[in-house]
């Protein structure tokens, strides 16, 4: 994800960030131009977001910044699979369960 400011922070930290759905590492950045990695949670069908909380950080002249967010579509739920044999039993005479 990638963060841009209309004039550079002062503080701006990943601190100042609420994830949902998953978890944030690698935050860099300076001047006007921030990024973290936003990695799903595993098991998920939702929405997931990211969200600069406001007042969080300020800008040169002490002004408190701003909120901002975004989402983004999330499906780490893993497949599953019915199985069902037809035949409560098989023999020699019956082998298939067709």
């Amino acid at each position: 994800m990638t963060f841009t400011f209309s004039e550079a922070p002062l503080d701006f930290t990943v601190e100042d960030l609420v994830a949902v759905g998953g978890t944030l590492s690698g935050f860099s950045g300076s001047g006007t131009s921030y990024s973290v990695t936003f990695t799903a949670a595993d098991g998920l069908t939702t929405t997931g977001s990211v969200t600069v909380a406001a007042g969080s950080y300020t800008d040169g002249a002490g002004n408190l910044g701003a909120t901002g967010s975004d989402t983004v579509a999330i499906d780490t739920q893993n497949p599953t699979v019915a199985v069902d044999i037809a035949d409560a039993s098989l023999s020699d005479a019956d082998n298939s369960s067709w």
